[in-house]
C-alpha cells in the first residue's frame, strides 16, 4: 500500500512548523516534499542578522542533517508555478510534476514597492527576504544616510538594527503620523519622541513622488516638502500574497485563500 503524500510549498515558519507537527503525529509513515524557491530560514531573526547580532549560518532552519532526520524530500531553489488540483499535480519551473494526497501552500508574501518612478532602481531596497537584507547590508555603513520609506510594522522590525550599524535614518511616511494602522496619535507622539533622541528624523505626512539618481546618491521627491539626499533607500510600504501561480486552480482567492474552519480550500 503507497505511503500518503503530503507536499508543503513554501520554506518559512508555516512550512517547517507543518513538516515538523506532520512528523511528531505520522512519525515517518508518509512522504513530505517540501518544495520553496529559497533555502528555508527563519524570517524573525532577519534583523538580527542585519544588526551583526548573529551570523547568516544562524538564519537557516532546515540543514541537510536536518531533512535526513524528518524524513524529507526537498525541492528547494524551485518554484511552483502550476497546481492542478484535479489530477493532484503540483508542477516547479524545472517541469517536474510532483503527484500528492495533499497539499499546504505556505508561499508566503513579497514586498511591495510605492508605485512611483524609480522605486524598484538599483540602491532602492526591501527588507522581507534573506537576498534583500544582504542587499541592505551592503549598503547600509557607519555615517551613511539611510531613508526609509513608511513608518509601520516592516519599518519598526528593523530601525534599532540600521541606528545599530551607525547609519544616520530618516523616516517618511505618507500618513499624517507614524504607526498609523497600529497605534493612536497620541502613542504615536510618544514613539516619535523615542526616536528623535535616537537622533531619527521623521517626515510624516509625506507624500513621494519620484526617486532618482543623483551623483551617487538617491534623492527623493515629494509632492510638497524638500528633497532627501540618501545612500541607501527601503522601501516599507507594504507586501502582497504570493498567489498569482495559482490562476487557473480551481482554488478559490479573495487576497489569501478561501478556508474552511479547518483550514481547508
Amino acid at each position: 500500500m503507497a505511503r500518503t503524500r503530503h507536499v508543503v510549498v513554501g520554506g518559512g515558519t508555516a512550512g517547517l512548523n507543518a513538516v515538523t507537527t506532520i512528523r511528531q503525529y505520522d512519525r515517518g509513515q508518509s512522504e513530505i516534499y517540501w518544495v520553496s524557491s529559497e533555502e528555508p530560514y527563519a524570517r524573525m531573526v532577519l534583523p538580527y542578522y542585519l544588526k551583526g547580532s548573529i551570523s547568516e549560518t544562524h538564519c537557516y532552519t532546515a540543514r541537510p542533517s536536518r531533512l535526513m532526520e524528518l524524513g524529507v524530500e526537498p525541492f528547494f531553489g524551485r518554484q511552483a508555478v502550476k497546481l492542478d488540483t484535479q489530477a493532484n499535480v503540483l508542477t516547479l519551473d524545472d517541469e517536474t510534476e510532483i503527484t500528492y494526497d495533499d497539499i499546504l501552500i505556505a508561499t508566503g508574501s513579497s514586498a511591495v514597492h510605492a508605485p512611483v518612478p524609480g522605486a524598484d532602481g538599483e540602491g532602492v531596497h526591501s527588507f522581507w527576504t534573506l537576498e534583500q537584507a544582504k542587499g541592505v547590508i551592503r549598503s547600509v555603513s557607519e555615517g551613511s544616510h539611510v531613508v526609509m520609506v513608511g513608518a509601520g510594522f516592516i519599518a519598526f522590525t528593523i530601525l534599532n538594527s540600521i541606528i545599530a550599524r551607525g547609519a544616520k535614518l530618516t523616516v517618511v511616511e505618507i500618513a499624517p503620523q507614524i504607526l498609523p494602522r497600529m497605534i493612536d496619535q497620541q502613542g504615536a507622539a510618544l514613539v516619535e519622541r523615542w526616536l528623535v533622541d535616537r537622533g531619527v528624523d521623521i517626515r510624516t505626512s509625506a507624500q513621494l513622488s519620484q526617486i532618482a539618481d543623483s551623483n551617487g546618491q538617491k534623492r527623493l521627491s515629494f509632492q510638497s516638502g524638500e528633497d532627501l539626499l540618501a545612500d541607501c533607500v527601503i522601501m516599507a510600504t507594504g507586501i502582497r500574497t504570493n498567489l498569482g501561480w495559482l490562476e487557473g486552480s480551481g482554488v478559490e482567492i479573495n487576497q489569501g485563500i478561501l478556508v474552511d474552519d479547518h483550514l481547508r480550500s
